[in-house]
């Protein structure tokens, strides 16, 4: 008698290739795709003044004051990376390629109870592999850690914790403003 494998042990296997696709594109972009931008500084002064300060003034940003441009919750967490694991611009980098990452474990922990869940997954790991993903998880800004709490809303939207999905809504808005428009949907 021949055993067959389950469905989900190839869409956990398609999944698990994805992502290690896509952390060999990560790993080979480093500082090199896209090159450091001025708005990347913003975010690592900030979390760098707060990983060795307990602050958010960073001289480097203005001699006389916090620059309030964004919300602090990215910086939060880049201080705490800065101070615990890398206290280098490329962990910055790092974090947001977690944060993609979270984003699309999360997609796929939701697609894989729907119905024809294989092409869907296929479909969200060919999002990851495109050029767009790869930028956005290869940048030291806030964006990928916006879709990582929009993933997780939507995976969390279907289980009996709903309430999960309510704070990981609102918790993409202490990372970035346009996080706060996505807390309206999936109601």
């Amino acid at each position: 008698m021949i055993r067959r494998k389950p469905h989900f042990v190839y869409l956990f296997t398609a999944i698990a290739g994805c992502w290690l696709a896509a952390l060999f594109l990560h790993l080979g972009a480093g500082l090199y795709f896209p090159q450091p931008f001025g708005d990347e500084s913003f975010f690592f002064y900030a979390a760098k003044a707060w990983a060795e300060n307990s602050s958010f003034f960073a001289p480097e940003l203005h001699s006389g004051r916090t620059l309030y441009w964004m919300p602090f919750g990215y910086p939060f967490l880049a201080g705490l990376v800065l101070k615990w694991i890398s206290p280098e611009f490329i962990g910055l980098r790092h974090l947001s390629f977690a944060g993609v990452s979270v984003a699309f474990f999360a997609l796929c922990g939701f697609l894989i109870r729907e119905k024809d869940a294989g092409w869907k997954i296929a479909l969200t790991g060919l999002f990851l592999l495109s050029r767009p993903w790869l930028v956005c998880g290869n940048l030291a800004r806030m964006e990928s850690w916006v879709l990582a709490f929009l993933g997780l809303a939507i995976y969390f939207s279907r289980n009996p914790h709903y309430r999960i999905s309510w704070f990981c809504r609102f918790l993409g808005g202490s990372f970035h403003t346009i996080g706060v428009a996505f807390a309206p949907f999936w109601l």
